[in-house]
């Protein structure tokens, strides 16, 4: 090995811990003391285990063991008596330890970390060569580093993979595919989550507008604030389905973006089928279940069925929540360059249960549309005003559709992280805009008819048990316009009813005129009881 001299022109300390080794180790004296301490059985098969040359790691344990000993001495200086803790050793070593000729070579302590300065270890590169004698591979010392300067070793060269000692050129900058949304795909999602919370607030405007109107407070403005407000919430979760690290790399936030796309969107999914479910219902059993005395449909009935899907669905989630949140990973594939570095990857939600949880959401959501579809199917032949149970069961259909193209695609698409934001983005604006253009633009379209027309007539009072009895007879009633099979359709009589709900025709200023000088309507032949009674508008029942 080289010899290092220190300034005076002495051996360095490794040069000297190497001579005391060598003397040691013939000193007969030396090694009955170390064989003193050495356990009785292992005595001699540890003595002949001692190599007269120290190796390399045997440098580094001395030096351990004596600034270990300078620890302790330091400690018990500091605090004034022998006893110390090992917090007050550790303390010393940190502050207190430098050896500037250790065995292998000076001992400097980062006072921060408690670890050794690396510039004071001495390092030393092996170089596989070929052996031109044997043509066999020998190892070589060819550089060491010795105080933060990389020197060669003697006269050997290293040799490179091409046989030349020639450096080869630097690698550059390794090119990594990130797969970012981009700005084009953030771009689309978010103009179409922009198009439909700028309809969204419009509509809630006309609405406002326009409560006083018999057509919307025969469409019940709770029904439409909520299914209103389903369409908002369920199109805001394309703006956290759009994060990744191009927009912040906070951890915590893309990590509480993945649970928040699920929530808003179940959450707005909640309104949106429970506003529908509502009027479904209602419909279904008016027109189909023979017990029932009249068509009830209140702003109870929208809470409710809303409130109770919101109420399954939050449940799921919360629960999810707790058991294995969702979190951003960036993961890489297998693609690599030339030099087995890695050059591309994907960033996305994970979770431990991410697909049993997204499964149960899927299903409860998927048969409530299913069970609603089958009401909707059930009472496809009742005229309804301004056709609303037609728009209904399209709106319904609408939805589950768009689950049923857009699940697919997005399996096929897991690793595209634009095509499968896109697909997001594009699934969820056009149910929703489908949903609010079916629901609404019928209704706007009548208020702007009727803006200009004489306001309905109202028809004299009808007692309970004429309206039931006027309704359970319309079943009777063959419609004109059947099917090919004869079969006849269900058609509401809107002359047996005041100013009809939102499932019932308007009267006319003729059929007003006929029940009023109809004896079956007059309210004193008709029925002895006192009692108003009640037809069901869009808002709650009002008494006639």
């Amino acid at each position: 090995a080289a010899v290092k001299k220190d300034p005076n022109g002495d051996e360095d300390g490794y040069h000297k811990f190497l001579q005391l080794w060598s003397e040691a180790f013939v000193d007969e004296a030396f090694q009955s003391y170390v064989a003193s301490k050495l356990p009785d059985q292992q005595q001699q098969q540890l003595l002949d285990a001692i190599s007269p040359q120290p190796g390399s790691m045997r440098p580094f344990m001395f030096d351990a063991t004596i600034a270990l000993g300078r620890s302790l001495c330091a400690a018990e200086s500091v605090n004034g008596t022998e006893f110390v803790t090992g917090t007050d050793v550790f303390d010393a070593f940190r502050e207190k330890v430098t050896l500037s000729q250790g065995a292998s070579g000076m001992v400097e302590i980062d006072n921060e970390t408690g670890s050794r300065e690396y510039r004071t270890v001495r390092f030393v590169i092996w170089n596989g060569q070929q052996d031109k004698d044997s043509g066999g591979t020998i190892f070589r010392p060819v550089a060491q580093y010795i105080d933060g300067t990389w020197n060669a070793r003697g006269n050997q060269s290293l040799i490179y993979r091409d046989g030349s000692s020639q450096p080869p050129a630097s690698l550059g900058d390794v090119s990594v595919d990130y797969n970012y949304l981009g700005t084009t795909a953030r771009s689309v999602g978010f103009t179409l989550t922009g198009v439909l919370v700028v309809l969204v607030i419009g509509i809630w405007i006309w609405s406002y507008v326009n409560r006083s109107h018999p057509v919307v407070r025969r469409s019940n403005v709770v029904f439409l604030t909520i299914l209103n407000g389903g369409v908002l919430f369920t199109c805001l979760s394309t703006i956290f389905w759009g994060m990744d690290e191009t927009i912040t790399a906070n951890q915590t936030t893309l990590n509480a973006s993945c649970m928040a796309s699920y929530g808003f969107y179940f959450g707005g999914l909640s309104f949106l089928m429970g506003a529908l479910a509502s009027k479904t219902v209602a419909l279904y059993k008016a027109f189909w279940d023979t017990e029932r005395k009249l068509l009830e449909f209140s702003s109870r009935q929208v809470v409710l069925y809303s409130a109770m899907l919101l109420s399954v669905n939050m449940f799921v989630i919360v629960i999810w929540l707790i058991v294995s949140p969702l979190e951003w990973v960036r993961e890489y594939t297998g693609a690599r360059d030339q030099y087995g570095r890695s050059i591309e990857s994907f960033g996305q939600c994970q979770g431990d249960n991410m697909y049993i949880f997204s499964g149960i959401l899927l299903a409860v959501n998927a048969v409530v549309a299913l069970i609603l579809i089958y009401f909707s199917s059930r009472a496809r032949h009742i005229e309804t005003e301004y056709d609303e149970s037609l728009y209904i069961a399209i709106a319904q259909a609408v939805l589950f559709q768009s689950w049923c193209i857009g699940i697919p695609l997005l399996v096929a698409m897991q690793h595209d992280t634009q095509a499968r934001f896109l697909i997001l983005a594009i699934t969820v604006f056009l149910s929703t805009m489908g949903i609010s253009l079916l629901i609404f633009l019928p209704k706007m379209f009548a208020v702007k008819r009727h803006r200009n027309s004489p306001p309905p007539v109202i028809s004299p009072s009808v007692s309970r048990s004429d309206q039931r009895e006027a309704m359970l007879s319309s079943r009777d009633v063959e419609d004109d316009d059947g099917d090919e099979n004869g079969k006849s359709r269900s058609v509401v009589d809107s002359s047996q009813f005041l100013v009809s709900g939102p499932f019932l025709r308007h009267i006319t200023e003729a059929e007003a005129e006929r029940n009023a000088t109809s004896s079956a309507y007059n309210v004193s032949d008709s029925s002895k009881d006192s009692k108003p009674s009640f037809v069901v508008t869009g808002e709650d029942r009002v008494p006639t």
